[in-house]
């Protein structure tokens, strides 16, 4: 079960069916020493894949909640789900190009937040087995990678990628932050032929490239 609180928690013992409605979103600020986070976690194939469903549910949930649109109660968000030296890059593949990149929880957190609250968009990922991946990282980690699609209203705007590398708290626990996340969209208009569709979304990834996704930033 979930508990937006620092980061989440996932009971991999039971390997339990959470549904959306069953997540709480009660946030606890917790305190945690960089000494207390682990990474030499391997988790395996059924406990990654509950994890990376679960965790979208989480994430998205809280996240779309801060559209001013939505007409879900407005989840907690805050600087505490992320690490302190977390980094977030934004690619954006539209009309106009964008790339940006932020570093440290509190930015990290408020860019993502004000991306959803300024656009009145909505990321609404699939968790089927091609657009959803979770796997041990390189690092010690566990990344997710996970693809979808940005509506606004009833209007599909674009697909999206996004990857996320997470990091635990302790070795006994169940708690897990986010340390680093990388955010791909794709316009609508870069499919400029008319009543060309937008392509179902499928997450372009494989395990071997999410095991290494974040190589480079670990170690700049």
């Amino acid at each position: 079960m979930f508990k937006s609180t620092v980061a989440f928690s996932f009971q991999s013992a039971q390997v339990p069916q959470v549904s959306v409605e069953s997540i709480t979103t009660t946030a606890v600020t917790l305190n945690v020493p960089s000494q207390n986070l682990v990474q030499n976690v391997t988790l395996a194939a059924d406990c990654l894949s509950v994890l990376g469903k679960e965790f979208c549910q989480w994430f998205y949930k809280c996240l779309n909640s801060q559209n001013p649109s939505s007409i879900e109660p407005r989840s907690e968000w805050n600087k505490n789900y992320f690490w302190k030296d977390a980094t977030y890059t934004f690619n954006f593949n539209g009309p106009h190009q964008r790339l940006e990149k932020y570093n440290g929880a509190a930015t990290v957190s408020s860019r993502l937040a004000r991306l959803v609250q300024q656009e009145a968009i909505s990321f609404i990922p699939e968790t089927e087995s091609n657009c959803l991946r979770c796997v041990n990282s390189s690092q010690g980690t566990v990344v997710v990678g996970v693809a979808g699609t940005v509506c606004k209203g009833s209007s599909c705007l674009g697909i999206f990628e996004q990857v996320f590398q997470l990091i635990r708290t302790t070795i006994e626990s169940s708690y897990w932050i986010i340390k680093h996340v990388h955010l791909n969209i794709q316009a609508q208009e870069n499919y400029p032929q008319s009543g060309m569709l937008i392509p179902k979304p499928q997450l372009q990834y494989q395990d071997n490239e999410l095991q290494v996704f974040f190589h480079s930033v670990e170690n700049s």
